[in-house]
């Protein structure tokens, strides 16, 4: 897909060198720094999750539906974000 966005010339200059020193283009470059960024905000999130889900079992030492669903969904975003089976 292709998009048009506005980015100020220091930044540009950063990615065009970046882009060249690692022989990739700019949207390559721009794509991989978008996609790292969402996955960190995304691991953010479900550490926080993760953490709560633990607070909830060390409080209740039981785990209850909602806390095994979360665990399972932090379980597949881990297994998507590295790769694994």
């Amino acid at each position: 897909m292709k998009i048009n966005i506005t980015m100020n010339d220091e930044l540009v200059k950063r990615i065009e060198a970046y882009a060249e020193e690692n022989y990739t283009s700019k949207s390559g470059t721009i794509s991989i720094a978008v996609n790292q960024y969402l996955n960190a905000q995304e691991l953010g999130r479900n550490i926080k999750v993760m953490a709560i889900a633990m607070r909830k079992i060390a409080d209740e030492g039981q785990l209850d539906q909602e806390t095994i669903n979360q665990l399972q969904d932090f379980e597949r975003f881990v297994k998507v974000l590295t790769g694994t089976k």
